[in-house]
């Protein structure tokens, strides 16, 4: 299970309610999500307050990709970031 708080996600262990893990976002957190993966792997995806998705999978200790994501070009808004506020896997078959 996955948890976040300003610019922090913690695992943890459901049988034991053990902290596993701690990842260090780097930016506000407004978004969480976790796709489990065969074997006992799995991904998250995190969203930020600046605009920022981040992926990791498994115990990496680095995100595995990130983006950004930007606001449409229009002459006051060049440049400037959006929240996400929501995040979520999709599976194909």
């Amino acid at each position: 299970m996955i948890g976040g708080d300003d610019q922090v996600v913690s695992s943890y262990d459901i049988a034991t309610h053990e902290l596993v893990d701690l990842w260090h976002v780097g930016h506000p957190i407004t978004c969480i999500a976790c796709l489990p993966l065969e074997g006992g792997n799995f991904i998250s995806a995190v969203g930020t307050e600046t605009g920022q998705v981040l992926l990791r999978q498994g115990w990496d200790p680095a995100p595995s990709r990130q983006f950004t994501c930007s606001k449409p070009s229009k002459s006051a808004a060049h440049g400037a970031t959006t929240s996400i506020l929501d995040i979520k896997f999709s599976k194909n078959g």
